[in-house]
């Protein structure tokens, strides 16, 4: 029989208008070679934009979950050249080691054919090495490049509304934006508009007072918090303030900053930027002031939109001094009015959070909550490993049968393979039956999580206990929380890994 083989391509941003490197161009090689080679294309898997210097790229990885299936659905993975698959050497020797010495699978460059031989093996690693030289040493040229472009005040990605860019990539106004800009500031710092009022005027009245100009932006009030804050409207250019990894950023050090001052006219003095800047930090100082790292911060979102809540406060002056009330709402309400006044008072829920998960531990679940459970990492896996394997028996029978008609295998071989496979999928079948019945009946934690969550209802009842640490404890038993003021309900999602997963009906609150 063939060889089954998956093709893996990829491009990255940068790569994608060179040629030769197009997914099409790739695609037909690896066909064309598994074609003269004998070998049946089975799966495709392409990242496209995708560097190589890391792993973590979603078809690699499917790929990878793919061939850990026992068996694995192909023998072979073709690859255009060794970079598409890795550029980093450390990558490249850790999946390659794995997919041949735990899977049974190969991978195989077409342009850099390697026999298994210890020649053959040094002039693969040779090939990964330069590889990721190649990759490292771009990052740094295009680092260079980038830093001696931003030294000189040219832009650097997209320009911030109001600006754009001349000829040599300095920066220049766009008149009818700077006005808005001018506008945005004088407001703010007559602290009579907020951010989300200056937000709404700018939705509501800003194509009529300022033109076709005020439409360009889907004004919030994070967009104006942004505004506010960038120097480069007082004339200074800077670069290189923030380091991202992943979704997270941090500050760098100020003597990594690139600063250029006078880089383009300014469009607000720096005594009305300083100005706006001092009210931001105050306002923000007060919300922090009037309620500190709360439990739930970051746990609870809008049932009706997904959004996440966000806590505000009200307070009020009476016979018996200030009176401050702390409440959640849904955030895409609070920045652009997008839902609807979604809202929840933050003591009341966390009380009702709390009581949830001693009741569910206590089995002694009420009626005024629904609860469901995120289910198990690896019972998912093994779920989803289960449901694969199942659903290929039926193909893998007709490749048999069309063995048989093409005499590639005859009668005998034909029973053989056809009660093989039907062994298989029965014993697969049975697995995946038990492993689904073990997850009905109503929800409720197993006796091993049972001690953790106690412990963690300890902890989070401790009020001596440091912020952090509290809201780390309420996370190991809690996923998230799901609120809708207009449908009355409350789902509350546990974390811990329980003894059942189906959910009941929901009850309303």
């Amino acid at each position: 029989m063939p060889l089954k083989a998956a093709v893996y391509c990829r491009v990255s941003t940068d790569e994608q208008a060179q040629e030769g490197l197009s997914i099409q161009a790739q695609k037909e090689a690896l066909h064309q070679y598994a074609l003269s080679h004998g070998m049946e294309v089975v799966a495709e898997y392409i990242d496209e934009g995708e560097s190589a210097r890391t792993a973590d790229r979603p078809q690699f990885q499917a790929m990878i979950r793919a061939a850990k299936q026992k068996p694995p659905p192909f023998e072979v993975i073709l690859v255009h050249k060794g970079d598409r698959f890795a550029r980093n050497r450390e990558d490249a020797i850790v999946y390659k080691s794995l997919l041949r010495r735990e899977c049974g699978v190969e991978v195989v460059s077409v342009l850099e054919p390697f026999d298994s031989s210890p020649t053959g093996r040094l002039m693969e690693g040779i090939l990964e090495v330069m590889a990721e030289f190649y990759s490292l040493n771009l990052a740094q040229e295009v680092k260079k490049g980038m830093t001696v472009r931003a030294s000189q005040a040219r832009a650097l990605g997209l320009c911030p509304f109001g600006l754009t860019v001349n000829d040599d990539g300095t920066l220049k106004h766009i008149p009818e934006e700077a006005a808005i800009i001018r506008w945005i500031f004088e407001e703010y710092c007559k602290e009579e508009m907020g951010l989300l009022k200056i937000a709404q005027f700018l939705r509501n009245q800003g194509p009529i007072v300022f033109g076709p100009a005020a439409t360009k932006m889907k004004w919030s009030s994070i967009h104006i918090r942004n505004i506010l804050k960038n120097p480069v409207y007082t004339g200074t250019f800077m670069w290189n303030r923030r380091a991202v990894s992943g979704k997270r950023q941090k500050w760098r050090d100020k003597k990594e900053w690139i600063v250029v001052e006078n880089a383009v006219e300014p469009i607000v003095t720096t005594e009305l930027f300083d100005k706006a800047n001092a009210i931001l930090r105050e306002r923000r100082g007060r919300r922090s002031d009037n309620y500190g790292d709360y439990l739930l911060r970051g746990l609870v979102f809008c049932k009706d939109c997904g959004s996440s809540m966000s806590h505000y406060s009200m307070q009020w002056r009476n016979q018996n001094g200030v009176t401050i009330k702390h409440k959640l709402a849904c955030t895409r309400y609070i920045h652009s009015k997008a839902c609807y006044f979604n809202h929840v008072g933050l003591e009341e829920l966390e009380q009702k959070v709390f009581s949830i998960i001693e009741r569910e531990l206590a089995r002694q679940p009420a009626d005024h909550y629904y609860v469901t459970y995120v289910p198990p990492s690896e019972t998912q896996k093994q779920l989803n490993r289960l449901q694969t394997l199942v659903s290929s028996y039926d193909e893998r029978l007709s490749r048999l049968i069309t063995a048989f008609s093409a005499g590639v295998l005859d009668l005998k071989e034909l029973k053989a393979g056809k009660e093989k496979l039907l062994a298989e999928k029965a014993e697969a079948e049975a697995r995946l039956a038990t492993l689904k019945q073990g997850l009905k009946g109503p929800p409720s934690w197993g006796p091993s999580q049972q001690p953790l969550v106690r412990r963690a209802l300890e902890i989070i009842a401790d009020s001596s206990m440091p912020p952090a640490q509290r809201r780390q404890a309420l996370q190991t038993c809690l996923s998230r929380v799901l609120y809708s003021r207009r449908a009355g309900e409350l789902e509350v999602i546990l974390k811990l890994e329980p003894e059942t997963l189906e959910p009941q009906e929901k009850p309303h609150l």
